[in-house]
Parts: structure tokens; sequence; C-alpha cells
């Protein structure tokens, strides 16, 4: 198992522990299991990955909720890393660890156990929307819980249509990591009707 630390300033120091599936896939070839198909193991490594994206994960005493846990292993993002010869590179990579989403998620999950709404005020550029449509993949794929996978309901709103569909927003976003788990994990296969564009 990988590990999860903190400093004594509470600066994350390893937080492998919680991206262990998407770093295995990145690592071995975009697989996330490499267990042969249908065998004892490779089922219960979808039973267990599929626990972890409805309950959570918990590494050395730090647990993060099941939502979280979809968004850094199951949701790859456009992200800018820097090259050999110093060049910014855009690059499809699984999202890295950040306090603000941390403390985010746990707020959504507390909001969800206790039966309230929750409200996010936040500037631009700091991943709400790969945030939001992971949420949204997230209840199409799995669904709410185990107990509830049908009919599960989610609203995406905006003051107009073009900050929802079109130029890699929100809907896009959702429609390329059901199309991601679709293709590379074991997750029920669903799929909308009508198209994104016709919403």
């Amino acid at each position: 198992m990988k590990a999860v630390e903190k400093d004594s300033n509470g600066k994350w120091l390893d937080v492998s522990g919680f991206r262990e599936a998407g770093e295995y896939f990145l690592k071995h070839n975009e697989n996330y299991c490499l267990e042969p198909w249908g065998s004892s193991a490779w089922y219960e490594f979808w039973k267990e990955e599929r626990r972890r994206c409805r309950n959570g994960h918990e590494v050395n005493g730090h647990k993060i909720p099941g939502d979280y846990y979809f968004y850094l292993n199951y949701c790859p993002i456009q992200v800018i890393k820097t090259g050999i010869r110093g060049e910014s590179i855009r690059t499809i990579d699984f999202p890295s660890v950040w306090d603000g989403h941390y403390y985010k998620y746990h707020y959504l999950n507390q909001c969800r156990q206790c039966g309230k709404h929750a409200v996010e005020l936040s500037r631009r550029g700091c991943g709400k929307s790969y945030c939001g449509a992971a949420l949204l993949a997230k209840r199409f794929i799995l669904g709410e819980s185990k107990k509830v996978t049908k009919k599960v309901q989610c609203v995406v709103t905006a003051s107009d249509k073009k900050y929802i569909s079109g130029a890699n927003q929100i809907l896009d976003m959702f429609q390329s990591y059901i199309d991601f788990c679709a293709t590379n994990t074991q997750f029920p296969s669903r799929r909308l009707v009508s198209s994104v564009q016709k919403l």
C-alpha cells in the first residue's frame, strides 16, 4: 500500500496512496488491473475500486471521500508540465491532490451525510469544472450509492449555454470522463440517449 503523509505544518509530503489506481494505470500501459479477466483477483480489484469510489479511501489515518477518490483516479485532466528544454507541454494526467479540493470534497460529503445543500464561491482556474464533471460522471456511472444506482438526478446550471457545453466546458468534460471509464474500466458503461449538443 502506498503512503500518505503530511509534515508538521500540514503540507502534503506524499499522496500516492490516494492516487494509487491512477498511477498504476499510467505505469502499466493504461491498464488498471493486470490480473486475468474474470479471475477472482480481477473481480476483487474492481469490487474494491467500486467500494472506494462510493465510500472513500483511508491511508495512514487520512481519509478522502469516494467522490474525491473517483476524481483522482478515474478522471484524467489536461495539465501543463515542463519539458526537457523548459518549454510548457500540455498533457493528459490524473489530478494532483490540492488542499482546496481535499477540503471541498470533505465539505460536500459532510453536507450529503447531513442532508444539507452546499455552495462554493471560488476564483477561475481552480478546477471547478473538472470537479463538477467528475461528480456528474461518478453518479452517472456508479450511482449515488450502492443502493441508489438508477434515476439519479444531477443538475448543472449557468447563465449562458456556452458555459456548460462547448470549448471544454463541464458537459464536455463529463462526456470525456464517461467515455474514459467505458473504455478503461469495468464500471458500468452507460450512455446518454441524445448528444450533449442537443441539451
